[in-house]
């Protein structure tokens, strides 16, 4: 049995609470209900706080499922939790998540578990599984490089130096030597593009990871989570054709170095430049028409009334 520390209490936790303990910790769905899968982790800093509570740095370790029910005790969650293991097929994923529940702080951990699964499995399976796993770790190594350069290129870190904060906290990648490095990496990925605070920029994808029991699909959340997002990033041609013009425009007002032509205009805005020269040129030539045309009835006018006015003055020498 395990104290379960909803989120929602913002990394505070009771008194109580033995900060030497491994307590539960768990991405919440809303700010009542708490989701079915979360992670243990280890207290590695707390420091008091005037109120009694504690703000606490932790470090994640083992992924669990809540099983049954939880209740509260002193304000806290409090439930039954079964360790999820790693598997290395789909179907050993399904075979282990019958397995009966481990309890919370027995020494079994996922490692026990995944070298049974592993002799069933036979050695070439295995082989052919663990290659499979590595070379989805691997290719997540250039989405990760992509997704930094376009998040920070493109101003999307909500304060500066968010992105190198995050990084600082996390870590550097895992490696992907085996399949515990490629897991490893993958719940990586899940912190990195869902830090907190949140970027905005990904989709969120921490509760899959968390609830996956297959090594190569947890792989394959993580590489999905990048690639949308980075789709989500990658400035349109338009975008990047304005930035460039902007570019240009601040560099000829501050006197500097023209940068150049740049990227070629897109289809889009030259079809409506045409366009509206066209009806620009049109307007002109309307406009010069109906300038000729008032010239014109001007000096018809002018020529009546001077007429007009010669008549009058030769009748009115004639009654004289």
């Amino acid at each position: 049995m395990c104290t379960v520390i909803p989120s929602y209490l913002k990394g505070s936790v009771s008194p109580n609470l033995d900060a030497s303990a491994n307590p539960v910790v768990q991405l919440r769905k809303g700010p009542h209900k708490l989701p079915d899968n979360g992670v243990e982790v280890e207290i590695v800093e707390n420091e008091p706080q005037p109120d009694g509570r504690f703000h606490i740095e932790v470090r994640g370790t083992r992924r669990f499922e809540i099983v049954g029910e939880t209740w509260e005790e002193d304000s806290y969650a409090v439930g039954n939790v079964r360790w999820l293991p790693h598997s290395n097929t789909s179907n050993a994923g399904s075979q282990t998540s019958s397995t009966s529940p481990v309890h919370p702080f027995s020494d079994e951990g996922p490692a026990e578990v995944q070298a049974t699964a592993d002799h069933a499995s036979g050695g070439e399976s295995a082989s052919e599984s663990a290659q499979m796993i590595t070379d989805a770790a691997t290719a997540l190594e250039p989405l990760v490089v992509e997704w930094q350069a376009l998040v920070v290129e493109g101003g999307w870190q909500r304060f500066s130096g968010q992105l190198g904060r995050c990084l600082a906290d996390i870590g550097p990648m895992p490696h992907a030597s085996d399949r515990s490095g490629a897991v490893e990496r993958a719940l990586w990925v899940g912190a990195l593009i869902n830090p907190l605070p949140g970027l905005g920029v990904a989709p969120e994808i921490r509760p899959g990871l968390l609830a996956c029991t297959d090594d190569l699909e947890m792989l394959r959340i993580a590489e999905r989570g990048l690639r949308e997002s980075i789709s989500f990033l990658t400035p349109s041609p338009t975008t990047v054709w304005l930035r460039h013009q902007l570019r240009r425009f601040k560099c000829f007002a501050a006197g500097g170095a023209d940068p150049g032509q740049g990227p070629v205009m897109p289809e889009w805005i030259s079809a409506a430049l045409s366009r509206s020269w066209y009806f620009l040129l049109c307007g002109v030539a309307l406009s010069l028409v109906a300038i000729c045309v008032k010239a014109s009835l001007e000096s018809s006018t002018e020529v009546q009334v001077e007429l007009e006015g010669k008549a009058v003055s030769d009748q009115q020498a004639g009654e004289l």
